[in-house]
């Protein structure tokens, strides 16, 4: 069979690499509270680019709610944590999910795990009202559940 006319004017995958540094409006998939190995607690944020070149491509954030070990770096999550909430209008994770946020994204060189895009900042730009989609959280994270 000749499929040269079929994929003529295709472009190729190349896979899902990194996304370029810059700014990218994004949907809260999913908000999770997870435990690190260190015996400290985080909530996972899952994102969902929505426009652009890029759309429905997702990435992660890990913030910090409480580490064992550090005041400082406890602090540093919960000062990103109230920045979500700042931007989002909502102070529980549930309620995050399905929220539009725009964040800007650059990615570090890690030659042990490979490169990654990570978030450097939540931004501000869009209503703290506006909803994409609904989705469904799979858990509910109050402050009661923050351990200090």
């Amino acid at each position: 069979m000749d499929f040269s006319g079929l994929i003529k004017d295709v472009k190729e995958e190349v896979g899902f690499g990194l996304l370029p540094n810059g700014e990218y409006e994004v949907v809260v998939e999913s908000v999770d509270l997870k435990q690190s190995s260190s015996g400290g607690k985080y909530l996972n944020f899952k994102l969902k680019v929505l426009s652009g070149e890029y759309s429905k491509r997702v990435l992660f954030d890990s913030v910090n709610v409480f580490v064992p070990s550090s005041d400082q770096a406890t602090n540093i999550g919960l000062a990103r944590l109230k920045r979500i909430s700042n931007l989002t209008g909502v102070m529980q994770t549930e309620l995050m999910v399905g929220k539009r946020l725009l964040v800007d994204v650059s990615f570090r060189k890690d030659s042990q795990y490979g490169d990654k895009n990570y978030i450097k900042q939540y931004i501000e730009g869009l209503s703290v009202n506006q909803s994409k989609e609904n989705f469904s959280s799979k858990a509910s994270i109050t402050i009661e559940d923050i351990p200090f």
